[in-house]
């Protein structure tokens, strides 16, 4: 399922979206399994936590970032696992047609630690960038964002990722990798749309309009995330495998066929 040669932005998003939509049958019981911790996560933060009143002060503000902090740890450890779970699986399925779904659980237990300092760094990195001037934060966030992804499609340690990713696209590939991103970033918004529209469909009255628990809200944030992780960590490894076939290329470039010698002189000629 991965491409064996570089191919354009429309190939590269066409490629992660066949590979997203051909592993969903045999992949769909770890896609659902990964996507769990961080639906409970994130619905317990919207059910129960810090909530923001309209028009609140500076004092409020600060508050509420505090206590925020308190549940950023399992929000980023959650998400850090789901990816790396779902892309491992993925990886292993495009290349030998085995799915796996335990060993890329493992896989992503294990990556998990040095991937979610790597995550702190990276929204620490384009946080800056972000506040300085926003291009250079949007120019950082694109050039890192392969980072979970190196330890899986090459054998590399996890914490080379931020220097790698860098590598990969910076600069000749920064506008491709926007693409796919922004493709990835559109489609997430959707997607969400769709399903939260069925689900407000589904909910009426079913919790108070403050977000409290409700059962069918909690089921379409699992849809949700089964969904589209995988739509997401495959157009992220296409685009990979297209920047490792243009990297291989550029370092050893196509050597040209040797000339062929000169023909023989006509016979029954000599040389003075």
């Amino acid at each position: 399922m991965l491409a064996t040669e570089p191919r354009p932005v429309g190939g590269v998003i066409t490629a992660g979206l066949r590979l997203a939509i051909a592993s969903l049958a045999p992949l769909w019981p770890l896609f659902a399994i990964a996507a769990l911790p961080q639906t409970l996560v994130a619905s317990y933060l919207v059910t129960a936590g810090p909530r923001l009143d309209p028009g609140a002060d500076a004092a409020a503000l600060d508050a509420y970032a505090q206590e925020m902090l308190r549940y950023l740890p399992a929000l980023y450890l959650s998400l850090v696992f789901n990816i790396t779970a779902v892309a491992a699986g993925q990886s292993v399925w495009a290349r030998s047609g085995r799915p796996g779904p335990v060993s890329a659980l493992a896989r992503g237990l294990k990556l998990t630690p040095a991937l979610l300092v790597l995550l702190c760094a990276y929204v620490a990195i384009g946080s800056l960038g972000l506040i300085a001037f926003v291009l250079p934060g949007l120019i950082l966030l694109v050039n890192l964002c392969l980072f979970p992804y190196v330890p899986i499609m090459e054998a590399r340690s996890p914490w080379s990722g931020l220097a790698r990713s860098q590598q990969l696209i910076w600069s000749a590939h920064w506008w491709r990798a926007a693409a796919v991103t922004g493709t990835i970033v559109l489609l997430g918004l959707v997607i969400g749309e769709v399903i939260g529209t069925l689900v407000a469909v589904i909910d009426q009255g079913g919790a108070d309009s403050t977000g409290g628990f409700s059962v069918p809200r909690l089921l379409a944030s699992w849809a949700t995330l089964t969904l589209f992780t995988p739509i997401s960590t495959a157009l992220m490894l296409a685009l990979y495998q297209d920047l490792l076939l243009r990297d291989r290329t550029a370092r050893n470039p196509p050597q040209a066929p040797p000339s062929p010698p000169p023909p023989p002189p006509p016979p029954g000629r000599m040389d003075a």
